[in-house]
């Protein structure tokens, strides 16, 4: 009997060491990976081009020296990059190809991180209704790990636009809709312009998120996706209405 308790003190503590150990290389992982995403970012954010101050004279409105990203430079680092998403007080690269799952675990600058990138649906292009952009929901509230604040009204109204860069234009939009949805339910938001999935959509963010403006066919959206827990295979929607349709000059 003795011999039996001693066996099964051992085990637990055996277990123990195990669950501890496998919890610190966890943490270490994570620290790590949180490092490799936050450079790479960092690098892509240094991609500026350099002039006095540029007004879109189509507009007459300014454009923000830092929205004026090098991505013939970027492109060097990435070959992949399309654009640059400045939302939330966070600045990150978008890349799109064919096979976006690559990009489920590497960084912008091809390193191996569980941050991923950025990437938009390869459904989806400059002359669609909706861009549709995917990153993952990290808890430590990097890449989309905080889109679930647009759920409270207050953070909305201090965070109500979003910005999207590409080759040609810089772009503003205005946070529509906030929604909890899942994976199968997705399809309407690739085509924006058909009534009854704008209707849809307006009737789950009412119930599943917030609706701050209605929903309607004619405009342009862009669409910020990550996983949302509270169901199997949940998505979380953050969709914006471009209220600006900014020039960039042709510099690079």
């Amino acid at each position: 009997m003795l011999k039996r308790k001693r066996l099964i003190a051992m085990m637990l503590i055996f277990c123990g060491v195990t669950l501890i150990s496998a919890s610190l290389l966890y943490c270490t992982r994570y620290i790590k990976d949180t490092k490799i995403s936050d450079e790479g970012n960092e690098n892509a954010a240094s991609f500026v081009i350099h002039l006095p101050e540029y007004i879109d004279n189509t507009k007459k409105e300014m454009i923000d020296q830092s929205d004026l990203m090098d991505f013939n430079a970027m492109r060097e680092v990435n070959k992949d990059t399309v654009g640059y998403l400045k939302f939330q007080d966070k600045e990150l690269p978008v890349v799109k190809t064919e096979d976006p799952s690559k990009y489920l675990k590497i960084g912008w600058d091809g390193k191996r991180t569980a941050c991923g990138t950025v990437f938009m649906d390869p459904g989806t292009n400059e002359e669609s209704k909706n861009r549709i952009l995917y990153g993952h929901h990290m808890k430590n509230g990097r890449m989309f790990g905080t889109l679930d604040q647009y759920l409270q009204s207050d953070y909305e109204k201090e965070h109500e636009t979003f910005r999207y860069i590409d080759d040609s234009y810089v772009d503003t939009y205005k946070v529509s809709a906030v929604m909890r949805i899942s994976v199968k339910d997705m399809s309407g938001i690739i085509d924006m312009d058909l009534a009854d999935d704008i209707a849809k959509l307006n009737e789950k963010a009412e119930k599943n998120g917030k609706l701050y403006d209605t929903l309607h066919t004619g405009k342009t959206y862009m669409t910020l996706v990550t996983c949302e827990y509270t169901e199997k295979n949940g998505r979380l929607l953050v969709i914006g209405e471009r209220i600006s349709h900014l020039k960039r000059p042709d510099v690079q």
